[in-house]
C-alpha cells in the first residue's frame, strides 16, 4: 500500500505534498493544516511515554510542543509513527547567541511545566491513551514503558569511570597510534572521573532526587537549539521538538547539555556559560544543588568516554583517525572547562 493511501485509511485525510524529515514524515492536509508521523523505534507502547510528557506540558499552558492528534501508533512498513501536530519554522542555530538566549529561556518555561510529572502521573496519562486505542495495538502494561532516570547518575558515572580504567590497561596492551595518545592522558581523566564520582555524593544530588520524586520533573535528554523551533519572521521560539528520548530525570541534566552544545562547538568561553545560566534563572530558579551538578556534569570527561568506547569496541580502521581528531579535541577543552567552571 502506498504511504498517501495508508495515511488516508487511517486518518480520514487525504495528505499533500508528503515530505520525509530524516526518519519522521511531515505532510499537509486537503485545509492546509500540518502534521507529523514521529517514528519511534521499538515496540508500539514506547511512544506512549513521550506523549504523555507532552500532554503533561501542553496542559500546565506550556503548548510549545507537538502535541499528539490520534493515541494509536500508525504502522507503515513495519515502522511505528504516532501522529501529532506539526511545529512549523526554523531549527534555532547553536553559533546563535539569540536563538541560544531564547532557547535557555524556552527551556525554563519547559520544566516549570514539567512541575508535577511523578511517576503515577506518567502512568495515568498513558493509560488513559492507551484506553483511547480501539485496534490490536493497546499495550497490557503501559508501566514497563515509564522512563524513570532520577537517582541514576552516580551509578552511570562510577560504571563510566572503571571503563576508563578497564580501556587504559587494554591500551597498554596495544601499540597504535591511538593507544599512546590515550595512555598520555588517562591518568588525568580517571582521577577526574573518580574524583566527581565522590563529589556528586557531597553534592546535594540524592536530596534533589528525593524532591523531585516527590514533586515531579521531566528532562527533554535531547535539549539543543536545533530542537528548539523559532518563528520565521523574528527570533522568538516557537516550540520544542524531538521528546523521543524525554524522561522523569533533573531539570539541570538539560542545562548542561545546552551549554556543551554550545562551549565544543563555539569554544568554552565563560561570558557564554554564564549568558546562558542567567537567561535561565530569570524564569527558573537553580539551588545550590543544582550548581554543584551542573559543575559536575560539565567537568566529567563524558566525551573521553564516549570516544574510547567507540575505539575499543569497533577496533576498525577508520575509526582510529576520527577518534585521534576527538582526542586533540578534548586536550584542547582542559583549560577552556576549567575557567567555565570558575566563573559558574
Amino acid at each position: 500500500m502506498e504511504l498517501q493511501t495508508a495515511i488516508e485509511e487511517r486518518f480520514g485525510q487525504m495528505p499533500n505534498n508528503i515530505n520525509y524529515v530524516q526518519d519522521d514524515i511531515v505532510f499537509t492536509t486537503e485545509d492546509g493544516r500540518l502534521f507529523m508521523l514521529k517514528y519511534y523505534p521499538g515496540p508500539p507502547g514506547r511512544g506512549l511515554f513521550s506523549l504523555a510528557a507532552m500532554h503533561h506540558l501542553e496542559i500546565n499552558r506550556f503548548s510549545n510542543v507537538p502535541y499528539a492528534v490520534d493515541a494509536a501508533p500508525f504502522i507503515f512498513e513495519n515502522r511505528i509513527y504516532y501522529l501529532s501536530n506539526c511545529v512549523n519554522g526554523r531549527e534555532g542555530n547553536v553559533e546563535n547567541i539569540s536563538d541560544l538566549r531564547h532557547s535557555a529561556i524556552m527551556l525554563a518555561h519547559m520544566h516549570k511545566a514539567a512541575e508535577g510529572f511523578t511517576l503515577q502521573k506518567a502512568i495515568r496519562y498513558m493509560e488513559e491513551f492507551n484506553a483511547s486505542i480501539e485496534d490490536g495495538s493497546k499495550e497490557a502494561d503501559v508501566s514497563k514503558f515509564v522512563r524513570m532516570e532520577l537517582g541514576n547518575l552516580p551509578e552511570l558515572y562510577i560504571h563510566r569511570s572503571q571503563e576508563l580504567k578497564r580501556y587504559k590497561k587494554v591500551a597498554k596492551k596495544h601499540n597504535n597510534h591511538f593507544d599512546y595518545e590515550y595512555i598520555s592522558i588517562a591518568d588525568y581523566y580517571c582521577e577526574k572521573a573518580e574524583k566527581l564520582c565522590y563529589d556528586i555524593e557531597k553534592s546535594g544530588y540524592n536530596e534533589l532526587v528525593t524532591f523531585y520524586n516527590f514533586r515531579g520533573t521531566l528532562c527533554h535528554k535531547e535539549f539543543a537549539p536545533h530542537n528548539v523551533i523559532f518563528t520565521e519572521k523574528n527570533t522568538t521560539a516557537s516550540g520544542v521538538v524531538e521528546f523521543g528520548s524525554c524522561s522523569i530525570d533533573l531539570p539541570v541534566l538539560d542545562l548542561a547539555n545546552l551549554i556543551k552544545r554550545r562551549m565544543r562547538k563555539c569554544g568554552w568561553i565563560p561570558q557564554t556559560a554564564n549568558m546562558i545560566i542567567n537567561s535561565y534563572i530569570k524564569y527558573r530558579n537553580l539551588t545550590q544543588a543544582d550548581i554543584n551538578i551542573l559543575k559536575i556534569i560539565l567537568d566529567y570527561p563524558q566525551k573521553l568516554w564516549r570516544i574510547v568506547n567507540v575505539y575499543y569496541n569497533s577496533r576498525k580502521t577508520w575509526c582510529e583517525k576520527s577518534c585521534l581528531k576527538k582526542l586533540e579535541e578534548i586536550k584542547n577543552e582542559k583549560d577552556g572547562i576549567e575557567a567555565v567552571l570558575k566563573s559558574i
